[in-house]
């Protein structure tokens, strides 16, 4: 069957999207409760998990995080996505560690952009039967608007290191490392099509 790197790509920015703004935002309003707590800790993690899982539809777990809200940036730890029904195993994505930090714009007019995304060691397990179901979710959209932004996403420093993708248990090694990304996307429900792009200038 035909398969496409696009849905992938839709998954993992918006699992960043959902799960590194979130924490850097919301770690302003519960900063001494984290610093001085180990429940309140542990409790961001899970509260992180629970909406990544919502937003993807799948099962996600993270091992732990460090937030540095001086920098606005956060460290996550051993971080498991699961697959989609019925092939929810081998995980769909497995990663070390990863790291990003943000640059606001506009508080009032939530301007930002990513400064920097680094992800080590990841690994992903893409798997598509021979009916052609795979194990990559499917993103949920809101059924108010026909038109729905996934996300819109600026990069000024990507990388990724000793990566590998599994395609039905074949290996393939990656490595990136990009200037000044710009990827933006979105999704018509009534075509059932995502449409984007992707850009950088080194």
């Amino acid at each position: 069957p035909r398969w496409s790197f696009r849905r992938p790509l839709l998954i993992v920015g918006k699992f960043f999207a959902t799960v590194i703004v979130f924490p850097i935002l919301l770690g302003a309003l519960v900063f001494f409760f984290v610093l001085n707590s180990s429940r309140g800790h542990a409790y961001l993690i899970n509260l992180i998990q629970k909406q990544a899982a919502e937003s993807l539809g799948i099962p996600v777990r993270l091992q732990n995080l460090d937030l540095h809200l001086a920098t606005l940036s956060v460290d996550l730890y051993g971080l498991t996505v699961d697959g989609a029904g019925p092939h929810s195993y081998p995980p769909l994505l497995q990663v070390q560690h990863a790291s990003a930090g943000v640059r606001v714009v506009s508080v009032f007019g939530r301007e930002w952009y990513f400064d920097s995304i680094r992800i080590d060691n990841p690994v992903a397990q893409i798997f598509v039967d021979k009916n052609g179901i795979s194990n990559l979710p499917t993103i949920k959209t809101s059924n108010s608007s026909t038109n729905t932004s996934v996300f819109d996403l600026g990069i000024r420093h990507a990388v990724l290191t000793n990566g590998a993708v599994f395609y039905n248990n074949q290996p393939s090694a990656i490595a990136l490392d990009l200037r000044d990304v710009q990827f933006n996307a979105s999704f018509n429900s009534l075509l059932k099509k995502y449409s984007g792009t992707l850009a950088y200038s080194d």
